[in-house]
């Protein structure tokens, strides 16, 4: 992975779009401020950054991309995948996207805190917070 980063703005506009695929397959990591508050607690979208890596062969329900829905770049959490199919839901959400897989931009690789820590996404520190804030939520909705 390059050292390269890119900063884009939330708006899908083709340009950006265009541009973030090309340095994803050119295997830059993409470096992507947002606004939102869609996956607190874990990502702040008012003072995180997102370190986005090109696609894996296979989506892994858990894991968080970032997708095209809208007309609106969105970061979200892979729920179900059901062929072609893709369901994201944001861990601070009620709605839920349905997607297809060609709308999908890039994998959630890590998170750059304000402070300048950054988290890889495939930390166990990482993965834990994940299933607690999943497992808080499907208890809560029960």
């Amino acid at each position: 992975m390059n050292d390269q980063r890119l900063v884009l703005p939330n708006s899908a506009d083709a340009f950006y779009v265009d541009e973030m695929r090309q340095r994803l397959a050119d295997g830059d990591t993409v470096r992507m401020a947002f606004a939102g508050s869609s996956m607190l607690p874990l990502i702040d979208g008012n003072s995180d950054y997102l370190l986005l890596e090109p696609l894996p062969p296979e989506l892994h329900q858990g894991d968080i991309y970032l997708f095209v829905f809208d007309n609106r770049c969105v970061i979200h959490r892979l729920r179900r995948v059901d062929n072609d199919r893709l369901l994201f839901q944001g861990d601070n959400n009620k709605s839920q996207e349905h997607v297809k897989r060609a709308d999908v931009l890039a994998r959630l690789a890590a998170v750059e805190h304000h402070d300048g820590s950054v988290t890889s996404c495939d930390s166990f520190g990482w993965r834990f917070r994940s299933w607690s804030v999943l497992l808080r939520r499907s208890l809560s909705s029960s």
